[in-house]
């Protein structure tokens, strides 16, 4: 198989740092914001400019990040590409000495933005995609902008910019994945699939949700390869499992091949455990915030790293951002979750 050309493996495992520039999308995905508002919105910022983090102190945060130990670098949002200075975030975090910097993104804006992105030196992109039907991607997004991702999607590769797409899998796109892979083809892409998470909307997630076992056995009727169990890109997270299909590399992220777990998901009342996600990164919200998983608050009250850095307190930056670290480090893969699990909690 194809080392994945998005994806940086690393020896050791460890946590990597997501920076959620923004809450807002220009978007409504079902999957994302079931219901409508997402899951995880009241713990975003107020949406005023002086809330939310700047480039430099983005670059600040990576950079103590990065000495205690936490790689690579990713931004993501809500969507990023919608702030103007998503670049100058970018290039900022790139003058780190060895940073290796993520992009997560819709891709409606990518084709305007890709020159940019590639002149801040963004290692890769992750591009959010999960139809390949005009008008299933219009349904799901709420935004008839398939065109727009793809023409994003062709000028990153022209610009060189190694791209992944994500796909979320899901009843409603489980026969489009053969049309997936003639993309990446096209534009020598890799593929990776997500399961689908319950973002607090059960009876959204478990009329869609499709396991991922089902999309195995599809590639080896079709295709007759079998999969390697890899660890994912930053060492700690779901195990993935890996096909080379006509040279495309397709990782499909299976919960129940194990999730990575720490004490503290036990611990600390976190209602969701046990979940599909796990934890395998510190998340800093646009307004500070930290978390470590996708819900509003994991049971350990946030720390707000961007108060303390306007407010200068540089030894509880440090302090708090080796806390965090250890408690992500810390973290085992166990075999807890299935579909079952999910069920039971609705249940109780």
């Amino acid at each position: 198989m194809k080392e994945s050309q998005a994806e940086y493996p690393v020896t050791i495992p460890r946590p990597h740092i997501r920076f959620v520039v923004t809450p807002n999308c220009n978007l409504s995905c079902k999957s994302c914001q079931p219901g409508g508002e997402a899951y995880t919105r009241p713990c975003y910022s107020t949406g005023q400019e002086a809330d939310i983090i700047l480039p430099p102190e983005v670059q600040t945060l990576a950079q103590i990040a990065t000495d205690v130990g936490f790689t690579p670098v990713k931004i993501t949002g809500g969507e990023p590409l919608i702030r103007p200075d998503v670049s100058e975030i970018v290039a900022a975090c790139k003058e780190i000495p060895g940073v290796v910097v993520n992009l997560g993104t819709n891709g409606l804006l990518l084709e305007e933005m890709a020159q940019k992105l590639r002149e801040a030196r963004i290692d890769s992109l992750n591009v959010g995609l999960n139809s390949l039907s005009r008008g299933t991607y219009k349904k799901d997004t709420g935004v008839d902008g398939l065109p727009m991702v793809l023409k994003g999607i062709e000028r990153a590769r022209k610009l060189g910019i190694p791209v992944n797409v994500n796909v979320v899998l899901m009843k409603q796109n489980l026969n489009e994945f053969d049309d997936f892979i003639e993309l990446a083809e096209r534009y020598d892409l890799d593929i990776r699939v997500l399961p689908l998470s319950n973002l607090g909307d059960y009876s959204y997630w478990s009329s869609h949700y499709v396991p991922c076992d089902e999309l195995e056995a599809h590639i080896f009727e079709k295709y007759r390869v079998t999969s390697n169990l890899i660890q994912p890109w930053s060492g700690l997270g779901t195990p993935m499992s890996t096909f080379s299909i006509n040279g495309v590399a397709v990782r499909i992220i299976n919960p129940e091949n194990g999730v990575f777990y720490s004490d503290f998901c036990q611990s600390n009342d976190c209602g969701n455990y046990p979940c599909a996600d796990g934890i395998w990164a510190l998340r800093i919200d646009p307004n500070g915030d930290s978390k470590y998983c996708f819900f509003p608050r994991s049971g350990r009250e946030s720390f707000n790293y961007l108060r303390a850095l306007r407010d200068g307190d540089f030894i509880a930056i440090v302090e708090r951002m080796e806390q965090d670290f250890d408690i992500l480090n810390s973290a085992e893969m166990e075999n807890l979750w299935s579909p079952e699990v999910e069920k039971n909690k609705y249940t109780k």
